[in-house]
């Protein structure tokens, strides 16, 4: 088994941060954290120059807790739809979409799926301040104290924060994946690199879940992170991010780093989650990166599987 693992290791890496070799693959260096979504422990990680710790965009990976604070402040916004129709290619960001043909009419699942800037601008308009960035203290992902500041954001910037278009809302992917980890592993919210020890609960509702869970599906399925897909059997479920270039602190414009947080198999409990940072690219490349990664470890846990397989209950 320790074979395995160094060879399937060494496959993961070699495909995974080679730019070219994997599908849609991004320009810049890469890092990657995969671990177990029910302890929080870490399965393999790729980091040398530390970017997954370091303060950064977090692109449209706070979509999902845009959607979270939105259903917390109001259930009945699960059912707004909206109609994203052409943007114009110079146009400003927060008053159109990244895919400038437009997504047409779209409700929760699939503007999450399909990373829908306009559809999260009409959202992030209903959505109370307070909510939103208590959401965000709550999973981790800022301090109450940066909480109190940014309450202090005009609207524009706070709802650029909802749809992901902020350079100034920074979360350290680790801290991103603990996030999403808890919203596959029960409600259970790890510290980055601790295990069972460091842990709070935090009570979800189900009907957001599964909004949350048909977005995810549906972004891998269809949507902006279909690059993440494995084979028929092994389907993926994550969230792509494009965020603002902003390594030194100062935003560089015409490039973009590229996130994506993925989980496998779908369903229950997933053996995997893995987060992808490319320093140069987009959410979908990056996701294309997970794709060998995800692969892998997919491949060890049905090894592990077969040698030590579960009783049956």
């Amino acid at each position: 088994m320790k074979h395995l693992f160094a060879v399937a290791s060494a496959v993961c890496l070699f495909y995974s941060l080679q730019p070219g070799l994997c599908h849609a693959a991004p320009r810049g260096p890469v890092s990657f954290l995969a671990v177990n979504p029910a302890t929080g422990a870490t399965v393999m990680e790729y980091d040398p120059a530390g970017l997954l710790s370091k303060p950064l965009p977090t692109g449209s990976l706070v979509k999902v807790f845009t959607v979270l604070a939105a259903l917390r402040q109001d259930p009945s916004l699960a059912r707004l739809t909206t109609t994203c129709g052409r943007s114009p290619a110079s146009g400003d960001p927060f008053e159109g979409c990244w895919y400038l043909p437009g997504h047409g009419c779209v409700g929760m699942s699939d503007a999450l799926a399909l990373s829908c800037n306009r559809y999260f601008r009409v959202l992030g308009e209903k959505v109370n301040p307070a909510v939103f960035w208590a959401t965000l203290v709550e999973f981790g992902l800022i301090s109450p104290a940066e909480a109190a500041e940014y309450l202090r954001w005009q609207m524009r910037p706070t709802v650029e924060a909802m749809i992901g278009l902020s350079a100034r809302l920074r979360v350290p992917p680790r801290k991103v994946l603990a996030a999403y980890c808890c919203l596959v592993n029960g409600g259970f919210l790890f510290r980055p690199g601790e295990l069972t020890g460091a842990v709070r609960f935090i009570s979800i509702d189900p009907y957001a879940l599964r909004v949350i869970s048909e977005g995810l599906f549906g972004c891998c399925a269809y949507g902006t992170g279909a690059n993440a897909c494995l084979a028929a059997d092994e389907t993926v479920a994550g969230k792509t991010g494009t965020a603002a270039y902003c390594l030194s602190g100062t935003v560089v414009a015409g490039k973009t780093h590229g996130l994506f947080v993925g989980f496998s198999p779908v369903g229950r409990y997933p053996d995997t989650g893995v987060v992808v940072f490319s320093l140069e690219g987009t959410g979908s490349a990056a996701a294309g990166t997970a794709e060998p990664i995800l692969s892998v470890l997919s491949l060890l846990a049905r090894e592990r599987q077969r040698q030590h397989p579960r009783p049956v209950e």
